[in-house]
Formats: structure tokens, C-alpha cells, sequence
């Protein structure tokens, strides 16, 4: 019994230490780095969301937290990224008061996120944020680093939607008589 306990342990404990020979991932993908892969699969929408919350109730203290993904995040992500939150609003206009998760970087449970926020005096902050996942699936921040370099004004990001169909003179008069 005792050589079962033991040799459970320690693949245990080798299932844990796997991670440190992981290489960091980064989403958007930066050249010579690995991309984690599409935001909408786990841990991605589930670090945003942490992130984003972490933001807005360290620095922005809105009540319904607007927020800013990585570009080429879909639309479904910005689903997913407010579900965890349970509220809060897409940033789709130019100027808006919004936590803006720029990239994302994980290895094994680790995770950073920079993210940018407007601070009170007009210009813009950018903060990393080191996350580290915790029991079922959650990530929570341990540390931050706030950086002193000159940030731009984020744009918003959310996918625009495909123009609408082009309905010709015909199809509409066919519409119009089956109704």
C-alpha cells in the first residue's frame, strides 16, 4: 500500500512541475512566439474576464465595466468575456471610459495580461497583470506591474457587423407578396 501512496505522489508531482517547461504563449501572436490559439477556447475568454474585473475594481470603479479585447477577438468572445462577468458592456465608441486587455501570455497556470486603462488625469496606463489559475479554473491576480511609458489611445475593437444583404427590386416584390 505504501509503494501505491508513494508512486501516486509522485506522479503527481510530475503532472505539476510539467508546466515549467512550457513555453509562454501569446495571444494576439507576436513574432517568434507561440500563439495560445483561438480567444473564444478556455483559459482565454475565462483570464480576460478576471482581468477586465480585477481593472475596473482597481482602477475604473464603474459599476458595469466597459471593456476592450485583443483585435480579432470575435464577437461570441466578447459574449463568453461578459457571461463570466455576469454584465457589463463592449466598448464600440472611440473615447469611451473602458479596461482595454491589449495581450495575453500564458504558460501552464500562469498567466500575464497587459491591459490599458484612462486614468483621472486624461492619459492612459498600462499595467501587467500576473495571474496564476487556481482550483477549477479559476485565475486570480498576484501581482501587477505598472509600467511608465507613454501608452496610445486604445481604439475600439469589436467586429464590426457584415453589411446587410442586398436585396434586389425582384426579391423584395417577392417578399412582399408572400406576406
Amino acid at each position: 500500500m505504501t509503494n501505491k501512496c508513494t508512486f501516486l505522489l509522485l506522479l503527481i508531482a510530475a503532472a505539476l512541475s510539467m508546466p515549467g517547461c512550457a513555453a509562454w504563449s501569446t495571444y494576439p501572436a507576436i513574432p517568434g512566439a507561440l500563439q495560445v490559439g483561438h480567444p473564444e477556447v478556455e483559459p482565454l475568454p475565462t483570464i480576460m474576464a478576471e482581468a477586465v474585473r480585477y481593472s475596473n475594481e482597481r482602477y475604473l470603479e464603474m459599476e458595469e465595466p466597459v471593456f476592450n479585447l485583443p483585435k480579432g477577438v470575435t464577437a461570441a468572445t466578447y459574449e463568453s468575456v461578459k457571461r463570466r462577468l455576469r454584465g457589463g458592456v463592449a466598448m464600440r465608441e472611440p473615447g469611451e471610459r473602458a479596461v482595454h486587455v491589449t495581450q495575453i501570455r500564458t504558460r501552464g497556470p500562469h498567466a500575464e495580461v497587459d491591459v490599458v486603462y484612462p486614468r483621472s488625469d486624461g492619459h492612459y496606463q498600462l499595467v501587467t497583470l500576473n495571474m496564476r489559475q487556481r482550483v477549477l479554473n479559476r485565475f486570480h491576480v498576484e501581482s501587477t506591474r505598472l509600467w511608465r511609458i507613454r501608452v496610445e489611445v486604445p481604439q475600439p475593437s469589436y467586429p464590426q457587423p457584415d453589411e446587410p444583404e442586398q436585396h434586389s427590386d425582384e426579391n423584395v416584390a417577392a417578399l412582399e407578396h408572400d406576406t
